[in-house]
């Protein structure tokens, strides 16, 4: 019988494919982002094997793919790889995001701060507006741009936040010197520690937003955001989602008190 060598058994007897897969879950685990490149020569195979495999991964929800055609942890690889008494990171949290949601009527994310990345990784999506800003479960972004990102990050260190960036070569901002991240270190400044960040059309065109941080949760740095399109957006909502977004968390942070993080 004919067998594809990348499924062959190795004298230890473990599936070289599976092996692989979970070679990559690793790589994926300990970086902010990796290229078919890097994937291939961890491996030892060739760059056609490790885009498939790669290309599995992010099919199941495991990884996700950039504009930069470089690879991170997907949803699925963040909620099962955090669990807690049998509970997943997201299982965990969404009761509150639901709340969360019963409560904006608009459209709400879990967001985990991975490195200079946020990465969507739970949602739900508000159906009942004409003019709605869409669910974007799964969608890596910049943290610097989106609400949740700025309230996580405002959360770092100087020194944290420099080294994230300077210290990737591959950091979201593509900035190389301290004088690059100026514009980003004042914006985060004018984030007050454990308050919200804003996001008027810095992710995307049209979105108004607005995050907070639920700290350290299940060893992930993870914060709400509630997203809707501007052309609707009014003063009155900037008030109620931040009243919505002090409760939700303090609630969360209630219900948890003393609990493992």
């Amino acid at each position: 019988m004919m067998r594809n060598n990348s499924d062959e058994i190795g004298t230890s007897g473990r599936v070289q494919s599976v092996h692989r897969a979970l070679m990559l879950l690793k790589m994926l685990g300990a970086s902010p982002a990796v290229s078919v490149s890097e994937a291939a020569a961890e491996l030892g195979v060739n760059a056609s094997t490790a885009q498939r495999l790669l290309a599995t991964l992010v099919a199941d929800g495991f990884a996700v793919q950039d504009e930069r055609r470089l690879y991170s942890a997907g949803p699925e690889f963040l909620g099962a790889g955090s669990r807690n008494g049998g509970q997943s990171l997201i299982e965990t949290i969404r009761p509150y995001l639901e709340r969360l949601f019963v409560r904006t009527n608009e459209t709400v994310h879990l967001a985990v701060l991975i490195g200079t990345w946020v990465h969507h990784v739970d949602g739900v999506e508000a159906t009942q507006h004409a003019l709605r800003f869409g669910s974007r479960t799964g969608v890596k972004l910049p943290a610097h741009v989106t609400s949740a990102g700025r309230a996580m990050m405002s959360e770092l260190s100087r020194s944290e936040v420099l080294a994230r960036y300077l210290d990737d070569p591959q950091n979201s901002a593509g900035v190389r010197s301290i004088d690059e991240m100026e514009p980003i270190l004042r914006m985060l400044g004018n984030v007050q520690h454990g308050d919200f960040g804003v996001n008027f059309g810095d992710s995307e065109d049209g979105v108004a937003a607005f995050g907070m941080s639920l700290g350290h949760i299940q060893g992930q740095h993870v914060g709400f955001s509630i997203a809707m399109p501007h052309a609707r957006f009014t003063a009155q909502h900037a008030v109620s989602f931040r009243q919505m977004l002090r409760k939700t968390v303090g609630e969360y942070r209630a219900d948890h008190a003393g609990g493992s993080n």
